[in-house]
């Protein structure tokens, strides 16, 4: 009886007469495990932000918060298999590369600003 089962070939079924699940889906549980594990970490590097002791580490933070994001838009992309979410991961992270190094950009050009003129020395003759 239970082999007449099997060929009905519905997973619910055979799940329940075999006892083990298909290749999809226990990839889909992984797929789920990992989105599910971003999205603690994610939770981890806010901490790490908001408590960072230095500007620096708020922003290293920062661009791991935006790497989690997008690891998260391509594990969820690829557990409903939609290619279009990955065109959005691709311009999330080209734009948070950008962001970053302007960021990085600005507060070194304030601290040797701070350096500047914190010898006394007019930025002219720096120049010179």
């Amino acid at each position: 009886m239970s082999e007449d089962l099997l060929k009905l070939k519905d997973p619910a079924i055979e799940e329940a007469v075999t006892g083990s699940k298909t290749k999809k889906e226990s990839g889909e549980q992984i797929k789920m495990y990992v989105l599910w594990t971003m999205v603690a970490l994610l939770g981890l590097y806010f901490i790490r932000a908001l408590r960072g002791p230095s500007i620096w580490d708020r922003l290293l933070a920062m661009n791991l918060i935006a790497t989690k994001i997008i690891v998260i838009i391509i594990a969820y992309a690829s557990v409903e298999d939609s290619a279009f979410l990955i065109d959005f991961a691709i311009i999330y992270a080209l734009s948070g590369f950008i962001g970053t190094v302007f960021i990085a950009l600005f507060l070194s050009e304030r601290r040797l600003g701070k350096r500047r003129a914190g010898n006394g020395n007019n930025q002219r003759e720096n120049d010179k």
